[in-house]
């Protein structure tokens, strides 16, 4: 598909690879209840527990659906959008910088930005939807996807932040793309180097300043630090837990779970077994409300609001599988708030 007379293509699209279990392992994907993974006998669930759990679960299988198929849509619509852009949209404004050769190469590479986001978005998000649908939910790597789609949508929010100078997005665009480049550092061969250096000259007759970072006696590294457009700049180097707390502050602290999770903390795996209806929680709260995030700030762009796609008595149901005495200590919080 043609993006805004760019020049550019955008699409979306889906890659996976197709498997047949082996045989007597014929798990697939399934509607009914939820068995969960892992159990041992003396961590048998409650009929309480259970019916929790099975809540949580239908309602976080939804959601996982819903955000599937809004980012699908979103995406597809998304060049039409383009095209169609009001000139007072902060995509408008990025396009006529472009055309003008002011931040051309910060428009073409937020344009991959955004098409890979979308894209990667999509396949985390169908392989969450698989892997929930199976009869056996296995919440351990169910939480290492929805951390992905966490970081991924938090970056999404960051590079196109409403509300920024065409300078701004494009230090950004800037920093994220030294970013690509620099944690990949150790891989390069000649000519990616010397692709990097002519990158770096190119900018620098653009007027755009790229400085490097220091080492420990304050000698310049080959690492970029930061990327300056006019009086606007932007660093390279940022921490996941600090992005997503400003890109999607509804995140609250569920990010550090997920982290617990994934790097294999014995707190948080152990809790993946013994209170599994927490993990399902998780897993769907993360996931739409990082998807929640990630369409306000690519259809504020374009100057779109999206349509609402979550079902708000999955979200509902979600919350409400939380035990009693919980709700009652978090209402208690909200209520002493200031």
């Amino acid at each position: 598909m043609a993006v805004a007379g760019a020049g550019a293509t955008f699409s979306v699209r889906l890659v996976a690879l197709a498997f047949s279990p082996a045989e007597g392992n014929q798990q697939g994907p399934s509607d009914g209840g939820f068995n969960a993974c892992d159990m041992r006998q003396d961590e048998a669930m409650s009929e309480d527990d259970d019916a929790r759990f099975q809540q949580a679960g239908y309602a976080m299988r939804r959601l996982v659906s819903q955000c599937t198929a809004h980012v699908r849509t979103a995406g597809a619509k998304l060049p039409e959008r383009m095209t169609k852009a009001p000139p007072a949209t902060d995509y408008a404004t990025d396009y006529a910088a472009a055309l003008s050769g002011t931040h051309d190469i910060a428009y073409g590479h937020r344009l991959k930005q955004v098409e890979s986001s979308c894209n990667a978005l999509l396949s985390h998000l169908e392989g969450l939807r698989g892997l929930v649908h199976l009869e056996t939910l296995h919440t351990l790597p169910a939480i290492t996807i929805a951390r992905s789609i966490a970081e991924l949508s938090a970056s999404s929010c960051w590079l196109l932040r409403s509300g920024l100078s065409a300078d701004e997005r494009a230090a950004r665009a800037y920093a994220a793309l030294f970013r690509s480049f620099d944690s990949n550092r150790a891989s390069f061969d000649d000519s990616s180097r010397q692709f990097r250096s002519r990158l770096i000259a190119q900018l620098e007759e653009s007027h755009v300043r790229v400085t490097m970072a220091l080492d420990k006696k304050n000698r310049p590294t080959d690492e970029v630090a930061q990327v300056f457009v006019g009086r606007s700049h932007a660093k390279t180097r940022f921490n996941y837990s600090q992005r997503i707390t400003e890109e999607i502050p509804s995140m609250g602290t569920l990010y550090s779970g997920l982290s617990g999770v994934a790097h294999g903390e014995h707190l948080h795996v152990s809790t993946s077994w013994a209170t599994p209806d927490t993990y399902v929680r998780l897993i769907g709260i993360v996931a739409y409300r990082s998807i929640e995030a990630w369409s306000r700030s690519l259809h504020a762009w374009v100057g779109v609001t999206a349509a609402p796609f979550l079902n708000p008595n999955d979200v509902e149901d979600l919350i409400q599988s939380i035990p009693a005495d919980l709700i009652a200590e978090f209402d208690a919080e909200a209520a002493s708030a200031p």
